[in-house]
């Protein structure tokens, strides 16, 4: 569901366009080769919910593709010793075999930054992370967030037109 121009805005309406706004997806490997991703840091906002997705494919005989999901230790993705924990990996060995997962922030450790990585041999991956606010609120000031994988910050002083609705870094503060 869009807004357009008159609409009412509502915290359902910026939710349903937040949850299904795809900041970033990354896909590698052709399913016999071997391949690496690592996806740039993501600010995650919401405390609880849907964030990321990771596909991993098998193929060719012998095939391996393991996937992480990584969450930085410190409030700053650039910090030079900034150090992230390992939260999630799975390996995948079986012939031809394709397998996707979930993530949701509450079974990580709520809001911060996060990663994806993937490695394989005889596979390929992609990663895809959905930032965007979905846990707006009725009756609280609305906002304009910055790009969840330069900052995630309140961009104050930006102009919330139809197409920055519509961008799914709106939402409620």
């Amino acid at each position: 569901m869009a807004f357009t121009q008159g609409q009412l805005i509502t915290a359902a309406g910026l939710i349903s366009i937040n949850s299904a706004w795809q900041t970033y997806y990354l896909k590698t490997g052709d399913g016999y080769g071997s391949a690496s991703l690592t996806t740039p840091w993501f600010y995650v906002r919401s405390p609880s919910g849907f964030f990321c997705r990771i596909v991993l494919y098998t193929g060719g005989w012998f095939p391996s593709c393991t996937g992480y999901l990584d969450r930085l230790s410190s409030a700053d993705p650039d910090a030079p010793a900034g150090g992230y924990t390992t939260v999630w990996s799975a390996k995948k060995t079986a012939f031809n075999d394709s397998w996707t997962y979930d993530f949701h922030s509450q079974d990580y450790g709520g809001a911060g930054w996060y990663r994806a990585r993937a490695s394989s041999s005889k596979g390929a991956h992609s990663a895809a992370f959905y930032c965007g606010q979905n846990n707006c609120v009725q009756g609280n000031l609305l906002t304009y967030w910055d790009n969840p994988a330069n900052s995630g910050n309140r961009m104050v002083g930006t102009p919330l037109t139809v197409a920055n609705l519509n961008s799914g870094r709106a939402g409620t503060f």
